[in-house]
């Protein structure tokens, strides 16, 4: 519901005064404290419902932003789970790993992307991440502000103890998602699994957009690459080859054949139909996305 309070503020042209997040009305407009209405602002930028152009005066509402949450959108409030499953894609898929420490979801990026270990505590979390920035980042980050930003990543996902730093807004919101679950050793873990709550919808969408990531150009995708290439399905979603396998081989029927599974010779992939690309393969995506909402 606080992503739709962000859209809502938007004008007939999508743009988004920044004022409306510091002027003196902030705090009655958006129903919530100081504290909360930067914070909101900062979810809705990290998602992407939100772009930042540049422009001095306005933010701009994206186009995915009003396909989900404009009073006629797919699922304004929220209640969707499709919804949640792609608020966790905006936040942590991403081929363009090397310039993943410029996004406000860079500890998502990195935890997703980048940490296969069987376990892990939030120091272990916080050593990679820092260390990736160190070499990465042209300006320093403290320690203390990445462990604010690692906490409320992971509470995201998983409730850990509060602390007065805690960002409560995000805490309901991808915990149902059961991708990260504590150990018996006392850490942390990734839970992996076939994603039943998952859409095919939404997994075609988020297979065409990091498609296009890779190449637009690339008539076919290769399993290896779906599972284990940085910003991949496999990693984002915590799934492995089998049920990724499973779910590409009914993508032909889910698109009409414009995409199809090929799994011959020991080689396994997806591929395009001639001449699917361009603007075509996007409204592919939208459809996809779109489809989601009536599974």
């Amino acid at each position: 519901m606080w992503l739709k309070r962000v859209c809502d503020q938007a004008d007939q042209d999508g743009r988004i005064a920044k004022s409306v997040f510091t002027d003196e009305e902030a705090i009655v407009r958006f129903g919530v404290g100081k504290n909360m209405v930067s914070s909101m602002k900062h979810w809705a930028l990290a998602t992407g419902m939100i772009l930042d152009e540049n422009s001095s005066k306005y933010y701009r509402l994206s186009s995915l932003a009003k396909k989900i949450f404009a009073v006629d959108g797919l699922d304004p409030f929220s209640e969707n789970i499709a919804t949640t499953w792609l608020l966790h894609w905006q936040l942590a898929g991403t081929s363009k790993l090397e310039t993943s420490f410029k996004t406000r979801s860079t500890t998502w990026v990195l935890l997703f992307n980048t940490f296969i270990t069987a376990d892990f505590s939030n120091k272990d979390l916080l050593n990679n991440i820092y260390k990736f920035i160190a070499n990465n980042a042209r300006k320093k980050i403290s320690e203390n502000s990445l462990q604010r930003d690692i906490d409320v990543c992971l509470r995201s996902y998983i409730s850990l103890p509060k602390n007065n730093n805690s960002d409560d807004i995000s805490e309901p919101v991808l915990a149902e998602l059961a991708l990260i679950r504590p150990t018996t050793s006392g850490k942390l873990g990734f839970q992996r699994g076939t994603r039943s709550t998952l859409p095919d919808g939404i997994f075609d969408y988020c297979l065409i957009i990091f498609w296009q990531s890779l190449s637009k150009d690339l008539n076919a995708l290769s399993l290896y690459d779906i599972c284990h290439a940085k910003g991949s399905l496999g990693l984002v979603f915590k799934m492995d080859e089998d049920a990724i396998a499973e779910r590409l081989i009914g993508i032909g029927e889910r698109t009409g054949d414009l995409l199809i599974w090929a799994s011959t010779s020991g080689i396994h992939q997806v591929m395009k139909k001639q001449g699917l690309g361009g603007d075509e393969f996007t409204k592919l995506a939208v459809s996809r996305l779109e489809s989601s909402y009536n599974e």
